[in-house]
């Protein structure tokens, strides 16, 4: 039991006596002679896992230089205690890692073009529209069409998840590149992601924080089957899957930051065993390329403080997977989610999505240019939106407010309380409803299916707007409820 594996822990900790610091000094240190200690630091991350017991701290020395692994950071089986976790402290460090494929890891195509797999996780809808993805002696390379039309210094990528593949004329999960003429991969640096990433296995009490994780081929950071993780104050990005994800553990992440990754900033899964539970505070999840931005499944989640922005497909999606008799919890206060101009996806796009049989609290939250989805059949618990703010952007959502499954056959439920709805479109069942007038009162409903008056003059509230209305700008949604309670999120949203 977990109990029994803490105190076996604490015995053998007593009986070690200590818990020693580790250091990495990607400049000053030497694998061959170091002890771990300041003085004597190892020069790489993978050596100096080797050496890490339960409750010891790992510390990188930030000396300006990312660290590069040749594969991936693997912790598994070890830990610590509440009262003395493993520690893992960047100090500002970043963890890369792109690398550079030398003249034996392409095949030559012939006409200076070369070729290589490169299998990624994307949700492409035609071909790499991500970030850089091939750096040619430090300097971003131009994706392509398709390959008739790659120019030196150029490349073209398509995934097995393309729909426009018959564009290509090149095959899925093969890197293409070309070079000036008589130039091969010995001449020019040519660099892309690697397979790596920060992983946890099978442990409990670890603190990740102050630290960068980039270029993965993959997920940037994750876990498996972890009990009581807290990351702080850590980045993920340009990574071609996940910045982060969560597998059956338990983890709090605080002031920490996931954009420019392919998949998504974050995805959080439950397994077939074990359980989910993930708790962010003060994060912010943008410019995530393909996917969405945060995806939570079978499980228990929550999102406080957070911003959400500018990523393609879903901003956020909670859902029940395929076991039997789960249910998803996902608890949203005081969030701004704000939509993307130019989504390019074939995920739905633009949308706070809660699935079936899923349990849903947003209070406090602000949603621009974002649709809010709900699907209540069958849901336990009804799905809760108190003070919120909705209201469309320039480029939409026409319809702000979706809700399907609200009959009595299904047992859904919503409950709805003092929340603002600006000008737009709110469906039930499939139904249109009328537009909202200018005073933004909202459509009447039969209180049979909407618990305490969602969509009723007395459920819901207006008042004037003061200046333009932007994302950020929010001053003119610091209205107040009926019992002076404040509509919408309460957080700055600093322009990226």
């Amino acid at each position: 039991s977990t109990l029994l594996s803490a105190l076996l822990l604490g015995a053998f900790m007593a009986l070690r006596g200590y818990a020693k610091d580790v250091y990495v000094n990607n400049q000053a240190g030497n694998d061959d002679t170091a002890d771990g200690t300041r003085e004597k630091p190892y020069a790489t991350i993978m050596a100096a896992v080797e050496v890490l017991e339960n409750s010891d701290s790992l510390h990188l020395t930030a000396t300006g230089i990312p660290y590069r692994p040749t594969g991936s950071i693997h912790l598994k089986g070890i830990g610590g205690t509440p009262e003395k976790p493993l520690i893992i402290d960047g100090h500002g460090a970043t963890i890369t890692w792109r690398r550079r494929y030398g003249v034996d890891q392409w095949k030559d195509e012939g006409e200076g073009i070369f070729s290589r797999k490169m299998g990624t996780n994307s949700a492409m809808k035609r071909h790499w529209e991500g970030f850089d993805l091939v750096m040619f002696d430090g300097r971003p390379g131009t994706s392509c069409v398709c390959r008739a039309a790659l120019e030196p210094f150029g490349y073209v990528l398509y995934t097995r998840r393309s729909e426009k593949r018959s564009e290509a004329d090149v095959p899925p999960d093969t890197l293409f590149i070309r070079l000036p003429e008589a130039k091969t991969p010995a001449d020019v640096v040519v660099e892309t992601c690697a397979p790596g990433g920060l992983n946890i296995g099978v442990a409990s009490h670890i603190v990740v924080r102050n630290l960068c994780t980039m270029w993965v081929a993959g997920d940037g950071m994750g876990s498996y089957f972890c009990h009581d993780l807290l990351y702080e104050n850590v980045e993920s990005a340009f990574n071609t899957d996940q910045g982060m994800s969560h597998h059956s553990s338990s983890v709090d992440v605080r002031d920490s930051h996931f954009h420019h990754n392919a998949g998504c900033g974050i995805v959080d899964v439950r397994l077939a065993s074990g359980n989910a539970q993930s708790r962010y505070v003060n994060c912010l999840v943008e410019n995530d390329s393909y996917r969405g931005g945060v995806e939570f499944q079978d499980g228990d989640y929550e999102m406080e403080n957070c911003i959400v922005r500018n990523n393609a497909g879903l901003a956020l999606q909670a859902r029940r997977g395929s076991a039997p008799r789960n249910i998803s919890k996902v608890r949203l206060k005081n969030c701004v989610f704000i939509g993307n101009p130019n989504p390019k996806t074939r995920w739905p796009q633009n949308t706070v999505e809660i699935g079936p049989n899923c349990y849903g609290s947003v209070v406090n939250c602000t949603f621009y240019g974002i649709a809010m989805k709900l699907h209540v059949k069958k849901n336990t618990f009804p799905t809760e939106i108190f003070q919120c703010a909705f209201i469309p952007a320039p480029y939409g959502p026409d319809t702000i407010l979706t809700i399907n499954g609200l009959d009595k056959t299904m047992g859904g439920s919503v409950i709805s309380h003092y929340n603002y709805f600006a000008s737009g479109e709110i469906r039930i069942n499939h139904i249109d409803s009328p537009r909202l007038n200018e005073n933004r009162q909202v459509f009447s409903t039969p209180e049979v299916y909407l618990k305490n008056d969602l969509g009723l003059e007395r459920g819901s509230v207006s008042f004037p707007l003061e200046g333009e209305l932007s994302p950020y700008n929010l001053s003119g949604l610091n209205g107040k409820g009926r019992n002076g309670d404040t509509i919408g999120a309460y957080l700055e949203v600093d322009e990226p």
